[in-house]
């Protein structure tokens, strides 16, 4: 979560211009990199909860580098209950 976070404040401040701007400076695989920079964009209660450690046992990495809808309210319903 934290590197989607930083990935997308890089893209954000032109320091690279896209995912495979991340990837040439990480030296990571950009499917890597398409799979967790939606990270960035996960509902902040949800991103908290994470963090805290306070998540759904069911909420796993696994299921957060699934393709996660951009609605804040479905992501929770999706990864909370799906």
């Amino acid at each position: 979560m934290a590197r989607a976070h930083d990935w997308l404040a890089q893209i954000l401040r032109g320091d690279v211009s896209n995912q495979r701007g991340i990837a040439a400076a990480t030296g990571l695989d950009e499917r890597y990199i398409s799979r967790v920079l939606p990270l960035a964009f996960l509902a902040p209660d949800l991103t908290e909860a994470i963090l805290e450690g306070k998540q759904s046992s069911t909420l796993d990495l696994g299921r957060c580098l699934k393709p996660l809808p951009p609605d804040w309210k479905e992501q929770r319903v999706s990864l909370r209950h799906g």
